[in-house]
């Protein structure tokens, strides 16, 4: 994600070519813009490689101007974009309200992370959090050895699972 530098720039060169009236043409050099904006022509440079590709064509060190920026080409700087870990809570608390996981299902930090193209950090951050409100928790199992290795030590695993209703009232928050 694009510091608020960044954004904040991105969306005042956005600003300064949708004000142009003679399109196409040729934007302004790195060092007027940086100039312009109080950034250095490095930051100028990074901004100009990404902005979307049908704004500027680009021809050696020529940038050409095709079209006005449309509302989407501009970073949201409200501050209502969500983080990933919010994104997460929220589609997570969304499959268990749509039934998803039943109450004795069982499903892993990988699995939910694969599901919503996040790290496993993410989503367990995520799943501690939920499971500090008692609707999911979190169980160990031991994954068994095969019979004639007996000197192998079980590895410990875990996994997650939805609070049951048949929980003791005496069961802290990791059954």
């Amino acid at each position: 994600m694009a510091s608020p530098l960044i954004q904040s720039i991105t969306n005042k060169i956005l600003d300064h070519i949708s004000q142009y009236n003679d399109l196409p043409r040729s934007l302004e050099p790195e060092s007027d813009l940086a100039e312009k904006f109080g950034v250095s022509r490095s930051t100028i440079r990074k901004i100009i490689n990404n902005l979307p590709a049908r704004v500027p064509k680009i021809e050696g060190r020529t940038r050409i101007i095709l079209k006005r920026p449309l509302r989407k080409d501009y970073y949201n700087l409200n501050g209502e974009e969500l983080s990933k870990g919010d994104l997460v809570e929220n589609l997570f608390l969304n499959k268990l309200s749509n039934n998803e996981l039943e109450p004795d299902a069982h499903f892993s930090e990988l699995q939910l992370a694969k599901e919503f193209h996040c790290t496993t950090g993410t989503v367990r951050e995520v799943l501690i959090k939920i499971s500090q409100l008692g609707i999911i928790q979190k169980e160990y199992f031991k994954k068994r050895a095969a019979p004639h290795r007996k000197h192998v030590q079980p590895a410990r695993r875990s996994y997650w699972a939805p609070t049951s209703t048949r929980r003791s009232a005496t069961s802290g928050p990791w059954g």
